[in-house]
């Protein structure tokens, strides 16, 4: 884990809405985050939780979306409504992107060379020669075998291992001080997983990045986090240190997402836990906790209020019996 330095970046009570069918769902409610000088924070949560929606807010790639209400602030700079121009200056430069899925994100009519060169003349305006050079530097510092011939090669010549440690050369190429990685190993082996992780993990102690990490799974987060931030239907309902949500969860889903690891010692007989039911459609959220129509927990008074993210200890949680750590830890003798 990391010693985390200065705040670069701060999302302050962020609302993201998206137009569908004429009319706005808001997928993004009121998410705050932050994020220091060689972190790792782990943003850990079902698909439509709002993660990847809240990191394309912050690279200021939202196409058909908006940021309907709070802050996102870059180094002390508010690029909420940012310019094209202004995020371009930063986009790749100062903030990096790997996304999940490198046969998408490369383009197959392009050498990986050339594809990382044009990072390079976007943002640093270095000659083509040099440029080469840089990428073959990079290829190595990521564990590409043979960099010199991998610079003219396609992607499809590429295994998907090397495709994402592409990914990531192209994303340090301009050393950003922040690199947003959405599911980076989701298409990958568990093998090559692992390689890929520990990648991540050596280039941000030699480089000092920091590193926002999106991911569902928790294993990863064990493996990774400095802190973490749990998002369910749009919101954050827990955000503490690795060791407060992994050994002491308070809120009700960061517990069934705990319960729903893989264990060795299970029996092959008994099926893996699950949470019951699926995250709510953005324009059918319960009009209090949003997790209660799933909740094991739920207490139908109490529930149907809205729940505020409050300081319990020492961390943050959404639910009102985060007070009482027993209540939470019941979720494991309810649980189907």
């Amino acid at each position: 884990m990391s010693r985390p330095g200065e705040q670069i970046v701060t999302v302050d009570d962020l609302h993201v809405e998206f137009e569908t069918g004429g009319r706005s769902v808001e997928a993004v409610s009121g998410v705050s985050l932050e994020i220091r000088e060689g972190e790792t924070l782990a943003v850990v949560g079902e698909s439509g939780s709002g993660k990847s929606v809240t990191a394309l807010a912050m690279l200021g790639l939202l196409g058909n979306g908006r940021v309907s209400a709070g802050t996102i602030t870059w180094d002390g700079r508010d690029i909420t409504n940012a310019s094209n121009a202004e995020m371009r200056g930063i986009r790749g430069n100062e903030m990096s992107v790997v996304f999940q899925d490198p046969m998408t994100a490369l383009d197959p009519l392009f050498t990986i060379g050339s594809q990382l060169r044009e990072a390079l003349r976007v943002h640093r305006r270095i000659p083509r020669k040099q440029a080469r050079a840089r990428v073959v530097e990079l290829l190595s510092q990521v564990g590409i075998p043979d960099p010199e011939s991998k610079v003219d090669a396609y992607p499809h010549q590429l295994s998907g291992g090397q495709r994402q440690r592409v990914m990531i050369a192209g994303a340090l190429a301009c050393t950003p001080r922040l690199l947003i990685a959405d599911e980076p190993t989701t298409a990958l082996d568990v093998t090559v997983e692992a390689q890929v992780l520990r990648l991540m993990r050596d280039l941000q102690t030699e480089t000092g990045v920091a590193l926002m990490l999106i991911t569902h799974d928790m294993g990863v987060v064990a493996e990774m986090a400095d802190r973490v931030a749990v998002f369910y239907a749009g919101e954050v309902v827990e955000t503490g240190t690795a060791e407060q949500i992994l050994t002491d969860p308070r809120h009700p889903y960061t517990q069934a997402l705990l319960q729903a690891i893989p264990r060795p010692d299970t029996p092959r007989d008994k099926p893996m836990p699950a949470i019951p039911g699926v995250v709510p459609t953005l324009d059918e959220m319960p009009s209090g906790c949003r997790f209660s129509t799933r909740c094991p927990l739920a207490d139908g008074d109490r529930c149907e209020l809205p729940q505020t993210l409050h300081d319990v200890g020492g961390r943050q949680a959404r639910c009102w019996r985060a007070e009482t750590p027993a209540e939470t830890r019941r979720i494991a003798e309810v649980a189907p």
